[in-house]
């Protein structure tokens, strides 16, 4: 009995290639087109993330103004323990509302900030 790896026969050559596969991707081969189901359940999903984004955008706008009613009423090591917590606050609301490019930036300037005030 004669196998792939093991000829019977010392002269026969030894076939060490993985058997053909079907090639999925062949021309030819039937597609199944996406059904209006996807469609509209792939459109709901792009509204719900640019409604979370906005969300965010608000969220910070309003961080913002909060900011420019009460900094001048406050010390400078007021001012910067509140800009550190409403920085790592920021970071994690963009984590669940905001797109990955803003996710990045602020877990960037946050591991900026930890290294320079780090205890060493």
């Amino acid at each position: 009995m004669s196998t792939d790896t093991e000829p019977s026969d010392p002269t026969e050559p030894v076939n060490l290639r993985a058997s053909a596969k079907p090639d999925v991707l062949a021309p030819g081969m039937e597609t199944i087109p996406p059904q209006p189901v996807d469609i509209s359940a792939a459109a709901l999903e792009a509204a719900l993330r640019k409604g979370r984004e906005e969300r965010f955008y608000w969220i910070c706008a309003c961080v913002v103004l909060m900011d420019l009613a009460t900094f001048p009423h406050l010390g400078i090591v007021a001012i910067i323990c509140v800009f550190l917590i409403e920085l790592l606050v920021l970071a994690v609301l963009a984590r669940r509302y905001a797109d990955e490019r803003i996710v990045i930036a602020l877990d960037r300037i946050v591991a900026s900030i930890w290294k320079k005030f780090r205890w060493k």
